[in-house]
């Protein structure tokens, strides 16, 4: 079996490890593992697979500013989903939505995410064309999210980290927990309302 050495994998790199199972003539399992790399991206933060027209693709993005890149198996073909903002912390399918997903966008390094916000994504039906990407909803500072079902019908649950800063060490604010309908689509807007709230960030500082 190949050890995988993480020292190897160099930075900014999106890399794609493929696991297979070969027999010998004993039986016995051994992996092979093949590393491939896809693309190059600055501070790539935000990774998911997601079925398109019945097909699993993966999506990656930056946490900084930047376009979003969709990678189509098996050959791996790379094309643009969305050109922007960035910022992304999150991307989440939506659960029973074909082609569809929602993602944080606007929380930017270190702690710039006054403006951060959530925005709904689709497929459009010319994969050649960018995804159609609207923003729902303003959510400052705004850092994980997550979609649930109640009813039958997709939730969206997001959290925020603080609720505002006036310098990058400033925790002085809570942040808090949200939820609310998601929009049936991109093109709506999504109402959300806290059930958690007063949730404080606790930083300890490491003497040099």
């Amino acid at each position: 079996m190949h050890k995988i050495n993480l020292t190897e994998v160099k930075k900014y790199s999106i890399y794609i490890i493929i696991y297979n199972y070969v027999y010998n003539i004993n039986e016995s399992k051994t992996m092979k593992i093949s590393k491939i790399v896809l693309n190059k991206m600055k501070r790539v933060y935000a990774v998911c697979s997601i079925d398109i027209h019945g097909k699993t693709h993966f999506l990656a993005a930056p946490g900084g500013h930047g376009k979003c890149l969709l990678f189509s198996p098996p050959d791996w073909d790379v094309s643009t989903a969305w050109l922007g903002p960035g910022g992304t912390m999150g991307l989440v399918p939506i659960p029973d939505r074909k082609n569809t997903l929602i993602a944080i966008q606007e929380f930017f390094p270190i702690y710039k995410s006054e403006n951060a916000g959530i925005y709904y994504a689709e497929v459009p039906d010319n994969k050649k064309d960018l995804w159609n990407f609207n923003r729902i909803i303003d959510l400052p500072f705004v850092h994980r999210c997550n979609i649930v079902n109640i009813d039958k019908s997709p939730y969206l649950i997001a959290s925020t980290l603080c609720g505002g800063k006036r310098f990058i060490e400033d925790w002085s604010k809570p942040g808090a927990v949200y939820v609310g309908k998601l929009p049936d689509y991109s093109s709506d807007k999504c109402l959300l309302s806290p059930i958690l709230e007063g949730i404080y960030c606790f930083v300890i500082s490491r003497a040099s």
